[in-house]
């Protein structure tokens, strides 16, 4: 795939980048937690959310890292970066949050901007269509057999 530089794109992978280094650190947390408190409700789930909330972001990051806006777009939602706040940190979360605006605005930039067509080169010559004599463009009559150049 071709990448464009998008500025949304380029402030999304900072950000993300950024959560994700805060979620490595949350999924250690977790690990601890988990050998901890295994035997506990609180000990078992939590650690097991927030690792879950690990993996994602890290999809989140290879997504963005790609270029890959919808797929980013479709994993870091409002309600995993609520879901995040929680359980992978309240800065990762919150980066999350703020980067889903920079990659949503990316995502409709990248569908709003069609590529441009190749412009076709100017017209510098016309043919009469009774001899197929060529004229310049700006002729209102043949130069070989003298009737009126239509356009």
């Amino acid at each position: 795939m071709m990448q464009h530089h998008n500025p949304e794109l380029e402030s999304a992978r900072t950000l993300v980048f950024v959560a994700w280094i805060f979620a490595i650190l949350g999924f250690i947390a977790d690990v601890i937690l988990l050998i901890l408190l295994w035997w506990t409700i609180v000990g078992a789930i939590f650690p097991i959310i927030g690792i879950w909330v690990f993996f994602r972001i890290n999809n989140i990051k290879t997504a963005v890292d790609k270029g890959d806006v919808e797929t980013a777009s479709r994993l870091n939602t409002t309600i995993f970066g609520i879901i995040a706040i929680f359980f992978g940190g309240v800065v990762p979360g919150i980066l999350l949050l703020v980067a889903k605006g920079n990659i949503d605005r990316a995502a409709s930039q990248w569908i709003s901007k069609p590529p441009t067509p190749p412009s076709s080169p100017p017209i510098t010559e016309i043919y009469c269509t009774h001899c197929g004599a060529k004229n310049s463009v700006d002729s209102t009559y043949c130069k070989a057999c003298g009737k009126e150049l239509k356009r």
